[in-house]
């Protein structure tokens, strides 16, 4: 569990931290270096939000080789194709994360991240700097 913790945290994530304890190998802000070695190291990254608008922590993620599993809602249909995605319900997280873990086979291929970086985006934007 990692990342930034806000002012108002819903109560499941004590529970989970409680529950999982012998599970968990971090939780909540990292050093750098740490915190990138943990994505190194994740084999899956999953978002449950309700409020995003790109979701960069699970993009870094995917972009280290974590195969994102995202709901199929806010900015994540424009950037994660169906095998990625689903449908936004506990019972679908359920079914979709058990799968991958169950069944190697059912698992997609890494994702390919390199649409969103630069080297993408760099003629893009030169041309419509040039247009102006």
């Amino acid at each position: 569990m990692l990342g930034q913790r806000f002012r108002q945290v819903p109560a499941i994530f004590a529970e989970a931290k409680q529950r999982l304890s012998r599970h968990i190998v971090a939780w909540g802000p990292q050093p750098e270096d740490a915190y990138r070695e943990l994505l190194d190291s994740a084999g899956i990254v999953v978002s449950t939000t309700w409020h995003e608008f790109q979701g960069l922590a699970i993009m870094e993620a995917a972009q280290r080789g974590a195969l994102p599993l995202v709901p199929n809602r806010l900015c994540f249909p424009a950037l994660y194709p169906p095998t990625y995605r689903y449908d936004g319900t506990q019972a679908g997280l359920y079914e979709r994360l058990h799968r991958w873990l169950t069944d190697p086979a059912a698992r997609p291929e890494p994702l390919d991240t390199k649409p969103w970086e630069w080297p993408a985006w760099r003629e893009e934007y030169r041309k419509l700097l040039l247009a102006r």
